[in-house]
């Protein structure tokens, strides 16, 4: 009877697989080449009234995209904490539901209670899209003038449920540029719209006939003023490069 080995990862106690490795381990090593490395770390759900977990004799184990992380296996199943979250929470107690923990100078191994602040994940996010509180206000610099500018609709256009990082100015000279450069492209594809849509245009204009008319009345009455003062314009143009040919 051949013996039972264990998983070569310190701190776990599975069987093995292959290559040393539990199933968990094997399957992070033939996904990323690391055996620590797979997303069950990170998503691992922390179930605490099955298991008390002692977080200050937990494993370490630095990620790629900079944040420690503790593990520690009890009874086949393994709990993972984010390093600076439990620094905070040894000083200040469980984190409240809806708040985060944010390293105050961005570095991410920069786990004392000194670097961590608590705040809401609205907060944070802004924070990491280069946003900054200024009186109360947020404001972001636009990233192709590069000027700081108050985030509302004012300023920058609203995709979702975000912000784009171009304001509003430099947005309609990239727009003007772009159909400049592209204008017989552009010409092209609406011709094709029209001519792929031209039957169902056909029937809206059927069905909402007195809609469209009516609309269309609206805007002749809005605009008649300055629709009448631009022929006056033409007019007066026409007259003044008449007389000019003549003499």
């Amino acid at each position: 009877m051949t013996d039972i080995k264990m998983c070569s990862v310190d701190g776990c106690n599975e069987v093995v697989v292959a290559k040393s490795f539990c199933r968990h381990h094997y399957y992070s090593f033939k996904k990323y080449g690391d055996p620590l490395q797979a997303q069950f770390f990170a998503t691992a759900v922390l179930d605490l009234t099955k298991a008390t977990v002692d977080w200050a004799t937990a494993h370490r184990y630095q990620r790629k995209n900079g944040y420690a992380i503790l593990y520690k296996t009890i009874n086949s199943k393994r709990y993972t904490k984010l390093e600076h979250v439990f620094v905070w929470e040894t000083i200040n107690g469980a984190k409240p539901e809806g708040f985060c923990v944010h390293h105050i100078d961005g570095t991410k191994d920069n786990n004392s209670i000194e670097n961590l602040i608590l705040m809401t994940h609205k907060t944070h996010r802004r924070i990491h899209k280069g946003q900054q509180e200024i009186d109360s206000k947020w404001w972001k610099f636009c990233s192709i003038c590069e000027i700081l500018k108050p985030v509302d609709n004012e300023h920058f256009y609203r995709t979702g449920q975000e912000h784009t990082s171009i304001c509003r100015d430099c947005q309609k000279i990239k727009n003007k540029e772009y159909g400049l450069s592209h204008k017989q492209e552009i010409s092209d594809q609406k011709k094709e719209y029209g001519a792929s849509h031209k039957e169902q245009r056909a029937l809206y204009a059927k069905l909402h006939r007195d809609e469209i008319n009516a609309r269309c009345r609206k805007n002749s009455a809005l605009h008649r003023d300055d629709v009448n003062e631009r022929k006056r314009e033409e007019r007066r143009a026409r007259v003044l490069k008449k007389k000019g040919e003549q003499f």
